[in-house]
């Protein structure tokens, strides 16, 4: 499959990419904070393409609505931009199965990246992301 390109003109550098957390994705920073962050695991996925929401064209509560125990972190579209990734919108229209969603996008990793180097990338949108909510784990 050919690497997808990167729309800069849909999805400016400053556009928040919101990712949803699982509660099993959250690790405990012990820094002068004590607080959580994401694992690197958020931005990892079996498919390589990761699915984000642009947060100019939906809610939290829309993204959040039937995930009660998962948080919400955000990430500029620059960051995965700047380690080689392309951003790309992917609404989601006339699904049998899903939603209609017209702030689904992705972020790609050229196809060719090994294993290593996608697991670098994830850690450092990890370090970049912010919190939107924050939801304490259920355990």
């Amino acid at each position: 499959m050919p690497p997808r390109l990167d729309d800069r003109i849909s999805i400016a550098d400053d556009e928040d990419l919101w990712r949803r957390v699982n509660p099993l994705q959250l690790c405990f920073q012990r820094t002068e904070n004590l607080d959580w962050r994401p694992t690197s695991a958020v931005f990892l996925d079996r498919g390589r393409e990761l699915s984000v929401h642009r947060s100019s064209l939906t809610s939290v509560e829309s993204v959040l609505s039937q995930l009660p125990y998962h948080s919400l972190v955000a990430l500029k579209a620059s960051v995965p931009r700047e380690i080689g990734c392309a951003v790309c919108p992917d609404p989601i229209r006339g699904d049998a199965v899903l939603a209609d969603d017209p702030s689904h996008a992705l972020i790609c990793p050229n196809p060719d990246t090994g294993i290593n180097k996608l697991k670098t990338m994830a850690k450092q949108m990890a370090m970049k992301a912010t919190w939107v909510v924050l939801r304490d784990p259920p355990y």
